[in-house]
């Protein structure tokens, strides 16, 4: 009966060693080799063996990462870039609108103390051209307007100052006085002196009440001549009756008769009242002395 036992054929287990276990090709890996002749054996201890297909896509990793690495470099690079040509080391005042050096460097000095207080706006992007043009004319009142425009390469930014436009003069004392189209009062005027004249017959002392006074009465007179221009009239001169500090006499141009406004009330209303009594005594063909528009929609004339 043993004869016709099937034998059981003895296979033969690959034997793996410690040494060569981990380099050891197995079922469903990557075959991999080298034609170097460094490579002494293919199942080296210490041999990096690598596809052409894996060395490819290392390769192509590797390129990955030096592109990121390269376009973060360029951000940064592009950033302080920005940031080193927007920012004010310092300042210079353009020479313009017929500004004195001297108080063109008295500007440039007050701009300069407000970066200062202000560091964080050094950069033109964050500075703050209100906050600025406010600190300015606290000190200077005939600022208009004021504009920095920051140099490349760390260079002086450029200031540039625009005076008031005066629309009328006003001499209070010893003191003149010029009127803007926002009814700001200042003294230095830079442009040509205007043609209208305030004159003062109220006779109020200037050392008394007159220096509040003046200013309220400024403020409407400016914004009263920049209104009546912007409808078409031409004030022509402004007079302040003897014996009242609220009553303000206007003459338009063109017209014989003297209007009549009351300081109380606000210029915007003021002037729509005026508006119609001159269209209701044109259209009427009525030329009277004077005209009277104090009170608040009514007329009044001789």
């Amino acid at each position: 009966m043993g004869l016709f036992k099937k034998q059981h054929e003895q296979v033969r287990q690959p034997h793996i060693s410690d040494d060569n276990g981990s380099y050891m090709f197995r079922r469903s890996r990557t075959m991999t080799g080298s034609s170097s002749d460094s490579v002494r054996v293919v199942a080296g201890t210490h041999a990096d063996l690598q596809s052409d297909r894996l060395k490819h896509h290392t390769l192509r990793k590797q390129r990955r990462h030096l592109s990121v690495y390269l376009l973060l470099i360029l951000a940064c690079a592009g950033v302080m870039l920005f940031l080193v040509n927007n920012f004010m080391l310092s300042t210079s005042v353009a020479h313009t609108s017929g500004i004195p050096t001297a108080n063109a460097s008295a500007y440039q000095q007050a701009v300069d103390s407000y970066l200062s207080a202000h560091p964080n706006e050094r950069f033109s992007f964050s500075l703050r051209n209100g906050a600025l043009l406010s600190a300015l004319q606290k000190q200077y009142p005939e600022v208009g307007a004021v504009s920095v425009e920051a140099q490349p390469w760390l260079q002086p930014a450029k200031v540039t100052i625009n005076p008031r436009i005066p629309i009328a003069s006003w001499t209070i004392g010893s003191t003149k006085y010029f009127i803007d189209t926002n009814g700001v009062a200042f003294q230095k005027n830079y442009g040509a002196e205007p043609t209208l004249v305030v004159k003062d017959n109220t006779g109020i002392d200037p050392s008394g009440t007159a220096a509040v006074a003046s200013e309220r009465m400024i403020r409407y007179i400016g914004r009263l001549v920049a209104l009546l221009k912007q409808n078409g009239q031409i004030v022509e001169k402004i007079e302040l009756p003897p014996s009242t500090s609220r009553q303000v006499d206007v003459k338009l141009n063109g017209k014989a008769y003297v209007i009549k406004t009351n300081l109380d009330r606000d210029p915007a209303g003021q002037v729509a009242d005026i508006l119609q009594a001159v269209n209701y005594l044109s259209r009427k063909a009525i030329n009277p002395s004077y005209a009277d528009v104090r009170v608040s929609s009514k007329l009044y004339y001789r």
